[in-house]
């Protein structure tokens, strides 16, 4: 337990030396494609409303989702890299969802696709799920997982 402890810190560190190195690059000048997959159905383009996106278990299935991120071609700059931090519902960190090595997004380009590695294989449909012990918190009145 402790390890995993540690690792945790560690990643949370590891976040806070990030920078940005372009201040004129924001948010805008980035497409972001969405898809969610919910219980065993396909793969669903879905809009993200303020930066948040809304997925649901389906049939006692655990959500998923997939993200693409392009430069678009009006950015400021010719071609950036980009990290990603997933934020686990008990502190957790993942900052391996673009790894090290991940080629650089260029204006205009092809996107860049979030992957994980699970058992040695590379996959990009992203599960999501949260500890039971957080299913009957509510976030402004409405349940943050729905069933």
């Amino acid at each position: 337990m402790f390890l995993s402890y540690t690792h945790r810190v560690a990643a949370w560190m590891a976040a806070l030396d990030w920078k940005r190195l372009d201040p004129g690059l924001t948010r805008e000048h980035f497409e972001w494609e969405w898809y969610a997959v919910e219980g065993d159905g396909p793969a669903t383009r879905v809009p993200a409303e303020n930066d948040h996106i809304k997925l649901s278990y389906r049939n006692g299935i655990s959500p998923a989702f997939r993200l693409s991120i392009r430069l678009k071609a009006d950015a400021p700059v010719a071609r950036c890299f980009v990290r990603v931090l997933y934020l686990g519902s008990k502190y957790d960190i993942y900052t391996e969802l673009i790894r090290n090595g991940e080629p650089a997004l260029e204006r205009g380009g092809a996107p860049l696709h979030l992957t994980y590695i699970h058992e040695g294989r590379t996959d990009s449909t992203i599960p999501v799920s949260i500890d039971e012990a957080y299913r009957d918190i509510t976030v402004t009145g409405s349940p943050i997982i729905s069933k």
